[in-house]
């Protein structure tokens, strides 16, 4: 007898009947069910949020949300392309990426004003200014690089001789760094 078969003995006329259990609903079914799912989800939002970022009243993390929501819903996720994937994944976790400037249209960029992205960027993406290296400095660190490819020895020679050379100055940290490498 195969596995998923049942066994039914109805008295009453005394034959045997084999029934399958079905697991399997129709297409029209599921779809019809999936429609429902979406038209509630859509129906209930995500609640809404209030900060004093925007001025539309809506805060942030409601629009980064209702933004990945209105990309998910009602469409398959190995389907969409990278930009949506990563608005899905950060909007749903409270993400908003600064550091990804481009202007895609599903994109969190695409979601602010220049002026609200500026503000954005102006509070929160703190981001170092590294002063330039003066010329010579940076004509002996690629000196030392150029040894190291051939002889790590030469190059760590040649480090502690320019970290001694700029002892107590504020170059000095620079051949510190290449020294411990």
């Amino acid at each position: 007898m195969p596995r998923n078969n049942i066994t039914i003995n109805i008295e009453s006329n005394n034959s045997t009947r084999n029934s399958t259990p079905t697991y399997e609903k129709s297409e029209e079914e599921l779809k019809e069910r999936q429609s429902k799912r979406q038209k509630v989800l859509k129906e209930k939002k995500l609640p809404a949020e209030k900060d004093a970022i925007l001025k539309s009243g809506q805060s942030t993390g409601t629009k980064i949300k209702h933004h990945a929501q209105d990309l998910y819903f009602g469409k398959q996720y190995h389907k969409l392309d990278n930009v949506q994937k990563d608005s899905i994944s950060n909007g749903f976790n409270s993400i908003l990426d600064l550091t990804n400037n481009r202007p895609e249209e599903n994109g969190q960029r695409s979601l602010f004003t220049n002026e609200e992205w500026l503000k954005f960027n102006s509070k929160w993406n703190k981001q170092k200014n590294w002063d330039q290296l003066d010329d010579d400095v940076q004509r002996m660190l690629k000196t030392i690089e150029n040894l190291a490819v051939n002889d790590l020895k030469k190059a760590y020679v040649k480090t502690l001789s320019y970290q001694t050379k700029y002892a107590l100055t504020e170059n000095e940290v620079y051949f510190e760094v290449y020294a411990c490498v």
